[in-house]
């Protein structure tokens, strides 16, 4: 019987393909929260004009999605449906940097970086813009 996915883990299944012949290989990963959080946040970073990210204004408590696992930190809350996350984030961004254009790039980068490093989709990343700072 398989390992099940604890509630403290975002899991996602593969498959791997071999180079030269050979069967694919299966199995599940499992990632920390904090990992997942760290991704975003070193991913949210490094986009040209993001000056740092803010706490999140809180929602009202909502009763757990039955589907997925939300983590928070206070900066980013990542649910995690299967291997589909959503995202809540809050940045403070250069003055003179377009919002649309700082967000489209957040978007895609968060995206990218999901997929690439955990085989994740990023199926909705929410972004605040907290504060419009000049540096």
């Amino acid at each position: 019987m398989p390992d099940q996915p604890t509630a403290d883990a975002a899991t996602t299944d593969v498959e791997t393909h071999p180079r030269e012949g050979g069967t694919p290989v299966r199995g599940t990963i499992r990632v920390a929260p904090a990992v997942l959080i760290e991704l975003i946040e070193l991913t949210v970073r490094d986009v040209d004009g993001v000056v740092e990210l803010r706490s999140r204004p809180r929602k009202p408590r909502q009763a757990p999605s039955p589907q997925g696992k939300t983590f928070d930190d206070g900066k980013v809350r990542v649910t995690v449906h299967g291997d589909h996350i959503e995202t809540d984030l809050a940045v403070a961004i250069r003055n003179g940097v377009g919002v649309a254009a700082i967000t489209r790039d957040i978007r895609e980068q968060v995206g990218q970086a999901v997929a690439r490093m955990l085989g994740m989709t990023a199926s909705s990343i929410n972004i605040y813009i907290d504060a419009v700072v000049d540096v």
